[in-house]
C-alpha cells in the first residue's frame, strides 16, 4: 500500500474522532454556568424551606383553631410541630448534600479543562505530522505506518467514549427544574448524573490522551527524505589514434618500397 494512501486512511480515523476542544468543552463552558447555580439552588431550597414552613403554621393555626372548638386538646399542635421539624431536617440535610454534590463537580471539572486543552494540542500535532508524510515531506518506514493505521483504530473507540458523556447541561437543567418544583430527591439524582457523566469523560480523555502519546512515539520518528541526485555519464572517448609525423631525421618507408631521406643535404 502506497504511504499517501496509509496516511489517508489514519487522517480518516482521526477525523472520525469527535473534537473534545468542541463539543466537550463546548458543555464544560455552559456547565460552568451551572456550576455557579449552587448557592441559586440552596437558596431555592431555603425558600421552599420558608414557605413550607409558612404553610404548616398556617395548617398548625388553622387546625388548632379547630382542635380548640372541637376540644381536641393539644396533641394535633404537636403533631403537625413534629411534621414540620422534620420538613426542616429534611431540607437542611438536602442542603448539605447538594453542597457536596456541587464540590465534586467542580473538582472534576477543573481536571477535565486543562485535559481538553492537552488532547486538543496532541491532535493537532499529530495532524501536522500526518499531512508531512502525506505530502512526502517526511517518510516513515511501512512498518511504522502500518502500527499507525491499528493505533488511530483506538482513537475511534475513544471518540464514541466521549460521545457517550454528552448531556450535561440537560441534566443540569433537570436537576434545577426539579429543585424548582420541590423534587428534592429527583434534583439530586440529576446531579449524581452530571458527576457521572464528568467522571466518564474524564477517564476517556485520559485515554485519549495516552493513544495519541503513543502514535506521536512512532510519528515523530518521520525524517524527511534524502534530495535525488541525478547521475552523468562519462563522455565517450576516440579510441583511434591520430597519425603523427616525426620531427627528427628518421627516414620513412613509401608505400612503394622506396627510400626517402627526410633531411637536408
Amino acid at each position: 500500500m502506497k504511504t499517501n494512501k496509509v496516511v489517508s486512511l489514519i487522517i480518516a480515523g482521526l477525523m472520525l474522532m469527535p473534537s473534545t476542544m468542541v463539543y466537550a468543552k463546548g458543555n464544560d463552558h455552559q456547565e460552568h454556568g451551572k456550576g455557579s447555580q449552587a448557592k441559586q439552588q440552596i437558596t431555592q431550597v431555603q425558600n421552599t424551606q420558608s414557605n413550607s414552613a409558612a404553610v404548616v403554621h398556617g395548617k398548625g393555626d388553622s387546625q388548632e383553631q379547630d382542635s380548640n372548638e372541637n376540644n381536641l386538646g393539644s396533641n394535633k399542635k404537636e403533631e403537625e410541630k413534629a411534621k414540620r421539624d422534620n420538613k426542616q431536617q429534611d431540607i437542611a440535610a438536602f442542603k448539605s448534600q447538594i453542597k457536596s454534590l456541587h464540590t465534586q463537580m467542580a473538582a472534576l471539572r477543573q481536571q477535565i479543562i486543562p485535559l481538553q486543552k492537552e488532547v486538543g494540542q496532541k491532535k493537532e500535532q499529530l495532524q501536522t505530522i500526518l499531512q508531512q508524510l502525506e505530502s512526502g515531506e517526511k517518510t516513515l518506514p511501512a512498518d511504522m505506518l502500518n502500527t499507525l493505521i491499528t493505533e488511530s483504530q483506538k482513537l475511534i473507540g475513544d471518540g464514541t467514549d466521549l460521545k457517550a458523556t454528552s448531556g450535561v447541561t440537560s441534566d443540569a437543567t433537570e436537576s434545577e427544574n426539579n429543585l424548582k418544583g420541590g423534587k428534592f430527591g429527583n434534583a439530586v439524582t440529576s446531579l449524581n448524573n452530571v458527576i457521572a457523566k464528568f467522571q466518564a469523560r474524564l477517564t476517556a480523555l485520559k485515554q485519549l490522551n495516552s493513544d495519541l502519546d503513543a502514535m506521536l512515539v512512532i510519528a515523530n520518528q518521520a525524517t524527511t527524505p534524502a534530495p535525488e541526485t541525478s547521475t552523468t555519464s562519462p563522455a565517450p572517448t576516440d579510441s583511434t589514434q591520430p597519425t603523427t609525423q616525426p620531427t627528427d631525421g628518421t627516414t620513412t618507408q613509401p608505400t612503394d618500397g622506396t627510400t626517402t631521406s627526410t633531411t637536408s643535404n
